[in-house]
């Protein structure tokens, strides 16, 4: 909500200048004053998206990462030969090598 009250302080100052605001004319005053209470009621429905979107983004951020799936490949230099007969008879890790090859 500081986000809002902040935006709306920025507005309200910078951009409508609402000391300027002439309150000799009625109708020159609530012509203005209708366009405040338009540019308020956009700049709040703004915020408030603005708003979703970085707690949505903040969620994303702050959610807890898995691993689906993990490759390995290591050359065979790397892998003691008492192995070489498990690896030559598991016949999936030989078809995964061809692919790749």
């Amino acid at each position: 909500m500081a986000f809002c009250n902040a935006s709306w302080t920025y507005i309200k100052n910078e951009v409508l200048h609402l000391d300027d605001v002439d309150t000799d004319d009625p109708k020159h005053y609530a012509r203005q004053l209708a366009v405040i209470k338009a540019l308020r009621g956009v700049a709040k429905h703004i915020i408030a998206l603005l708003a979703q979107l970085e707690n949505f983004q903040k969620k994303l951020w702050l959610k807890k990462k898995f691993v689906v799936q993990s490759d390995w490949c290591i050359t065979l230099d790397r892998i003691p030969e008492e192995f070489y007969p498990d690896i030559r008879a598991n016949k999936a890790q030989l078809a995964g090598v061809e692919r790749a090859v």
